[in-house]
């Protein structure tokens, strides 16, 4: 009697195995499109980071140009008054762009360490590394916000421009040319981070 007993709780203990415990390794093509992913993604890092070191430094003198030459032809109080807004913009460009650099660039590291994971033979070791890897890109609420914009970003960039024009009329702000150069350089940026975050995602079968 107890043995029969015995024999009725292995059973019931085999039916419990989970099948998803046992290893599933990736086929070859797919790790080899996911180390691709990642490399990608480390040269995107890259890339962003010698935007946000060129980028201000060219549009500064850029400006310094504009500037000298209006200065030349030009000495109104407006130019004067709006001369400070336009260096505070500068330096708040410069700070954004670095901090979206320092992003990508610790991103694109820990999306390196995640690598092994998401080459694991173990199927749920693989979508905690995907869930990890996404999460690089932001809350989902971000990442649609994001997709949101990548898909209207010419639509956008026409409409805060004439906003931003309409608003120099009547005013003090900083020049309308410069806000749409930074505003839409950042907000690319920061889009295309997200874009390399999601292709290597992409690449990761759940």
């Amino acid at each position: 009697m107890a043995t029969g007993s015995s024999g009725h709780g292995n059973g019931a203990d085999h039916s419990q195995s989970p099948r998803a415990a046992t290893p599933v390794p990736l086929a070859a093509e797919t790790a080899v499109e996911i180390r691709r992913g990642v490399g990608r993604l480390i040269t995107g890092a890259n890339e962003l980071g010698v935007i946000a070191l060129v980028s201000p430094v060219f549009l500064l003198g850029a400006f310094l140009a504009a500037e000298g030459f209006a200065t030349a032809t030009s000495h109104s109080a407006r130019g004067r008054s709006q001369r400070p807004m336009d260096f505070a913009l500068f330096g708040g460009y410069a700070v954004v762009l670095i901090a979206l650099a320092i992003r990508a660039r610790l991103g694109a590291a820990r999306a390196k360490k995640l690598l092994p994971e998401a080459l694991s033979d173990e199927h749920r070791v693989r979508v905690a590394a995907r869930e990890r890897m996404l999460r690089l890109a932001g809350p989902p609420a971000i990442r649609r916000v994001a997709d949101w914009i990548a898909t209207r970003g010419c639509t956008l960039v026409i409409a805060f421009a004439a906003i931003a024009v309409a608003s120099w009329f009547f005013l003090p702000v900083p020049d309308p040319v410069w806000l749409v150069v930074f505003v839409g350089t950042s907000i690319a940026m920061d889009i295309r981070w997200r874009a390399l975050v999601a292709d290597v995602a992409d690449q990761m079968p759940v």
